[in-house]
């Protein structure tokens, strides 16, 4: 390659100072690209292999991040659900449930009702039981 580009030169007419120049130059480019070559093949196979895992690493932290927001969303729906059985709970519980202290006060009143009733019987038994003796 070297010798085809120095013909080439010398097949072209400009000054043998120039031409010696141009081969010079040619000659370096050539075998500093022959010994640069496998330098750059290198860089650049470092370049493409930590692209390659930059783009895994940033595959997998999306996938993990989609895998979060489904479970956040799943538990959120979770969460709708539970509030909503809450408030039901909550309006139902007027109805199912009876205070303490509405109960002794019901249990009060029937009791002071069956006093009355017992206080009635026991004043007619005892008007009976005079007018037999």
């Amino acid at each position: 390659l070297e010798h085809e580009s120095r013909r080439a030169i010398a097949r072209i007419d400009i000054p043998w100072r120039c031409k010696t120049e141009i081969s010079t130059l040619i000659s370096n480019v050539i075998i500093g690209s022959t010994l640069k070559l496998p330098f750059l093949l290198l860089v650049d196979q470092f370049y493409i292999s930590k692209w390659i895992i930059f783009t895994l690493v940033a595959t997998q932290m999306e996938k993990r991040q989609m895998e979060r927001f489904s479970r956040l969303e799943i538990s959120l729906q979770n969460l709708n659900s539970l509030e909503r059985e809450f408030l039901t709970f909550k309006a139902e519980l007027p109805i199912q449930y009876v205070r303490r202290e509405d109960y002794v006060r019901g249990q009060t009143v029937i009791e002071a009702k069956l006093d009355a009733l017992y206080s009635k019987l026991e004043a007619v038994q005892h008007d009976k039981f005079e007018k037999d003796n």
